[in-house]
């Protein structure tokens, strides 16, 4: 009968007959037959089948089911195959739990079919759900490997609920890959901020680390305060007196995707005697994060005797263990507190080091500005690279 599938969720199927002269009659009975139906996923299953049924009901689609039959016993229907050289594709995972409003990173993975095989080919697959979004738009399997995957992400505004996702895939001989279950979920992701921090009378504080434990769908910002308690209108508390934020703190720095930890600083006076600072978040995926303390207890230190800078040696070497042919990790131990920064560039008789911190931050923030122009495939050994990690403990 001419008709279209016109609606797939999960395990029903809806088709639609669109010829007036093939519609059926209210008052006629019709005997309709099954030719296949789709695989089941494991062996467990498979061995279950003379327990399930197949229903099939007839309706209006202005106004419902109209009757039903069903048959049991999926054991007397013929078994179909696979032509042969095709790969089997499946996902690692039956379902995948991600909160509303972020990104889980690598939560997508396509694995063969058959436990222990390798993709045979090369092969890409993508969401063709409209409700979530994966990075890349297209992941890509490479012969040989044995798994491929890619960062999933929920809107804000997708219903907290069980969804089916559909999936596409192109490649020679690669088959298709079934309904992929989504558990959204409300719950929401924690922003790691430092409940205490210590500054130096007349000096800076150590630098703040603020993490999230998901990346934002879109965004969030998170700022430094000050701390004014207004109990009593007529003599505020200044929590926070003899402190400056730094401007970039003070404004609020925002988290996305690419940037998913930032730093947060500020200046204290020479009589400074803060004991306390106050976060605030905001941004288009706010209500789905929040703070793990809303407040920073603030610790000021006496003036250093000597303001001087010490001269210091930070001496690198890699780590064997955790460096590979392509990626070489070193490890070296800053002293005292600050951010620390390595810088390594091609072989260059001519380099010399930077004579001032302000011209490490410069050289940093082009650095920065240089990296975002650069692709996946970037060569990172062709040309200058700096690191930056905050160092907030002694040892």
């Amino acid at each position: 009968m001419p008709g279209e599938l016109s609606q797939v969720t999960g395990f029903n199927f809806v088709y639609t007959l669109t010829a007036e002269s093939a519609k059926f009659a209210e008052t006629k009975s019709y005997k309709l037959a099954v030719k296949s139906v789709p695989t089941v996923g494991d062996a467990g299953t498979a061995d279950l089948l003379g327990l399930m049924n197949v229903v099939l009901s007839v309706g209006l689609s202005t106004a419902g089911g109209k009757g039903w039959s069903q048959a049991q016993g999926f054991t007397n229907l013929v078994n179909g195959a696979l032509p042969a050289g095709t790969q089997l594709l499946d996902f690692a995972e039956p379902i995948v739990s991600i909160n509303r409003g972020t990104y889980l990173e690598d939560a997508v993975c396509v694995v063969p079919g058959v436990a222990g095989d390798s993709f045979q080919g090369d092969f890409t697959f993508r969401t063709t759900s409209s409700q979530f979004t994966t990075v890349p738009a297209e992941a890509a399997g490479k012969m040989g490997d044995d798994v491929a995957c890619l960062t999933l992400g929920a809107a804000s505004s997708t219903a907290a609920t069980v969804h089916y996702s559909y999936w596409s895939t192109t490649g020679t001989n690669m088959s298709p890959l079934g309904a992929l279950l989504v558990d959204v979920g409300r719950e929401q992701t924690d922003v790691n901020v430092p409940a205490e921090v210590t500054c130096q009378a007349g000096g800076f504080s150590y630098p703040m680390v603020v993490t999230l434990d998901a990346t934002p769908f879109t965004d969030i910002t998170v700022a430094l305060g000050e701390d004014v308690d207004n109990t009593d209108a007529e003599n505020p508390v200044d929590n926070s007196y003899g402190v400056t934020i730094e401007a970039a703190s003070a404004a609020g720095q925002q988290f996305a995707i690419g940037a998913v930890e930032q730093i947060f600083s500020f200046e204290c006076a020479a009589d400074a005697n803060a004991t306390s600072l106050k976060y605030t978040l905001t941004g288009t995926d706010a209500d789905n994060f929040r703070l793990v303390t809303d407040t920073v207890a603030v610790t000021v230190l006496p003036a250093l005797d000597d303001s001087a800078q010490p001269e210091a040696t930070v001496t690198l070497q890699r780590v064997d263990d955790d460096s590979t042919a392509g990626v070489t990790n070193v490890e070296g131990q800053c002293p005292g507190m600050g951010a620390s920064y390595i810088y390594w560039e091609p072989a260059n008789a001519d380099a010399v080091a930077f004579a001032s911190w302000d011209e490490v931050e410069a050289a940093w923030e082009q650095r920065q500005a240089d990296e975002a122009t650069h692709g996946d495939d970037d060569q990172h050994w062709t040309h200058e690279q700096m690191c930056r990690r905050a160092v907030t403990a002694v040892d």
